[in-house]
């Protein structure tokens, strides 16, 4: 599947490409590396296009103090790749 509806091409490419050549990052450290890549990153897109990316599956995110009473008082989170889907996620990046 080389094709998926509502797929950036551009923004998701780099967030994705970012994420698999980092390991995990926070949102704030995603929009820190991509940055410099296009002038249409911002965190509200970064954060936009994350919530996407989790929807789909691509994305997953893990708290990084996974306490409910941490969650609940916005613990950190961290953004990985769904490494069950990396095969898809590579078609769709290339």
């Amino acid at each position: 599947m080389s094709e998926m509806p509502g797929f950036d091409k551009e923004l998701d490419s780099i967030v994705l490409k970012t994420l698999l050549s980092e390991g995990e990052l926070t949102a704030s450290h995603l929009v820190m590396k991509t940055k410099s890549q296009s002038d249409k990153i911002t965190s509200d897109i970064i954060s936009h296009r994350l919530v996407w990316l989790m929807e789909n599956g691509l994305v997953v995110e893990h708290h990084i103090d996974p306490t409910r009473n941490a969650i609940r008082h916005g613990s950190p989170v961290k953004y990985t790749i769904n490494e069950e889907k990396k095969g898809e996620i590579l078609k769709l990046i290339e």
